[in-house]
């Protein structure tokens, strides 16, 4: 529709593909995020092409991979002044985008077509030689048109303006994309005039600033939310955005817990949350007393536990048994959360239909086969840390986690005051088989509090006990199975790293003599963050694991480590002959 349209628009002013005539000598290949990148920089003048090959990296990449973190799940990106590709191709290869992009110098136009083509991207990468601006051409000679022309009815969700002094016209030209699709906009303005005139052009259509970049700099422009008679609430808002991808939902609600000695921190926290939800309920385990703060606004409901604190987590479950058909959140007394805490939470929910749970930080477990008893070893996607792309995970932490209540009908009734809520949460999902995702976001998004009592970003080790063996393998999303056998432990970090697989999810089962607690290490410290699990020969495999690798064995590629590659491991039986000669028999078989 809107891509056949766009192509149909364009071609009334772009010329074909030319030929790629840059020597192989100016091509800079580096590795960016685990993806191996090649650039051609024919130019040794120009500023993006020398910090690039100087540097081993995609020129501003802090700042695009921040701007990706702010990007849903397959997004549509436009790159206008595209130059080399330097964005347009951070945008396709590392967060996953589809990207138009538009240069009009035919000089640069031709190493950009060489770049898509050097890094296989032509079927995510469309590139057009024309210039943008206000009006399309008539009449004339010039290759000018308009983005609206130009796009049609395709949704775009980011819109990046190259630093050219015909920013204003660009966005002049793309007022029917504005309205329809609300893009974020990120544009380098050439002078505090220029950006005055951006100001004045995107205020109409609701835009403000909201984030500075780098020394340039580089602003973004994002669509707000605010709250007038005639648009109802903050909330309201919220969910009207994505009212056609969610369950019916009456409203945000939001749940957490506290212990006496953290309530300054709670005052915090719960100042953060108000003006975002409908709702917030707080569970005070072992107070005598309320806060008074807390009486003082009429959104908050509290309950007062004087006899125990062991609900101190569990607690954020609380107000649960209090809401219908709502997104519900579960939060921390030691994290402000920021403005756009719920708006993102939501429309991060909203891209699983209502049908997933959504978290901020979250583990994968490293799981070993054939030893009830061993302590498995877990990998983290920190709180703190920047995350470009979502990505499932084993463990949701409560700390930051929302759901729907008619996906997630958990009662508070029902919970454990032995068992931690992440570790009972996740029993439930997986029981239920719910996917659970933790989502983009950029550094340091929530900011924990100092306290006496840090628990926010850690992971209970001894809750990962009561945990059953997890594979995102057997959900429905159907991730792929890798098989990896391994001689030496030494050997584990250059396989690791020569594993590049397409997919961001994958389940990796080790096959190695013992699974030590330095192969726990490891494995559990890799960069990738992808669920593990160590097959020991010497132990009988379990049933789990015998039905997990029979039950997938379509998608199931079997890897061996030879020296510090890997090669494709021969099954000249079969993988079930395979896994019989592999593994030790059980006692009862």
């Amino acid at each position: 529709m809107g891509l056949m349209t766009s192509s149909q628009a364009i071609s009334k002013h772009a010329k074909g593909g030319r030929a790629n005539t840059a020597a192989t000598k100016s091509i800079k290949r580096f590795t960016a995020y685990n993806v191996d990148i090649a650039l051609s920089l024919p130019t040794t003048t120009d500023h993006v092409q020398r910090t690039i090959r100087e540097n081993g990296v995609f020129y501003e990449q802090q700042m695009l991979a921040e701007l990706s973190a702010l990007l849903p799940e397959f997004p549509c990106i436009l790159d206008v002044g595209a130059g080399i590709g330097n964005y347009s191709l951070f945008f396709a290869l590392i967060a996953g985008a589809r990207t138009i992009c538009f240069e009009a110098d035919p000089q640069v136009f031709s190493t950009l077509e060489q770049n898509i083509a050097l890094n296989d991207m032509a079927t995510q990468v469309e590139p057009h030689e024309v210039s943008l601006g206000a009006e399309p051409a008539s009449g004339t000679s010039e290759h000018v048109a308009t983005l609206d022309t130009c796009l049609a009815d395709q949704h775009v969700d980011l819109i990046r303006l190259a630093p050219s002094g015909t920013e204003a016209d660009v966005l002049r030209g793309a007022t029917a994309v504005l309205e329809r699709s609300q893009p974020m906009v990120a544009v380098q303005p050439a002078s505090l005039e220029a950006l005055a005139e951006i100001e004045a052009l995107l205020r109409p259509f609701g835009y403000r600033k909201t984030r500075r970049y780098g020394d340039a700099p580089v602003f973004l422009f994002e669509k707000g939310l605010k709250a007038s008679a005639d648009q109802g609430s903050y909330t309201q808002q919220i969910l009207e955005s994505v009212k056609h991808s969610l369950p019916q939902t009456t409203g945000i609600y939001a749940g957490l817990s506290t212990t006496p000695e953290n309530e300054a921190a709670l005052r915090a926290s719960v100042m953060s949350l108000l003006p975002q939800v409908d709702g917030l309920f707080v569970y005070l385990a072992g107070y005598s007393e309320a806060p008074s703060f807390l009486n003082k606004f009429d959104k908050i409901k509290y309950t007062i536990s004087e006899e125990t604190a062991d609900f101190s987590e569990v607690g954020r479950f609380w107000g649960l048994g209090q809401v219908e058909d709502a997104v519900f959140v579960t939060c921390s007394d030691e994290i402000i959360y920021p403005t756009d805490f719920t708006a993102r939470m939501v429309a991060e929910l909203a891209q699983t239909k209502g049908m997933g749970m959504v978290c901020v930080e979250g583990t994968l477990l490293v799981q070993v086969s054939g030893d009830a008893e061993s302590q498995p070893a877990s990998s983290s996607f920190a709180l703190e840390r920047e995350l470009i792309r979502r990505r499932r995970v084993h463990i949701p932490a409560t700390t930051a986690c929302a759901f729907h209540t008619k996906t997630v009908p958990v009662s508070f009734a029902e919970c454990d005051p032995g068992i931690p809520a992440d570790a009972q949460i996740a029993t439930y999902v997986e029981t239920h088989n719910i996917s659970r995702y933790v989502i983009p976001r950029p550094a340091a998004w929530l900011q924990t509090l100092k306290t006496e009592r840090r628990t926010a970003g850690k992971t209970d080790k001894g809750a990962l006990r009561t945990i059953p063996p997890l594979s995102l393998a057997s959900s429905e999303d159907r991730v792929p199975i890798i098989v990896l056998s391994l001689e030496k432990d030494d050997n584990i970090i250059s396989a690791l790293s020569a594993l590049k697989p397409k997919v961001r999810d994958l389940a990796l089962c080790i096959v190695c003599d013992a699974a030590t607690d330095r192969l726990k290490t490891l494995v559990s410290q890799h960069q990738c963050k992808w669920e593990i699990h160590l097959l020991e020969r010497k132990s009988p495999l379990s049933e789990f694991y015998q039905k997990l690798l029979e039950e997938n064995a379509e998608r199931t590629t079997y890897l061996e480590v030879r020296g510090r590659g890997l090669e494709p491991l021969t099954l000249d039986d079969g993988p079930r002959e395979w896994i019989d000669a592999t593994f030790s028999k059980s006692e009862h078989s």
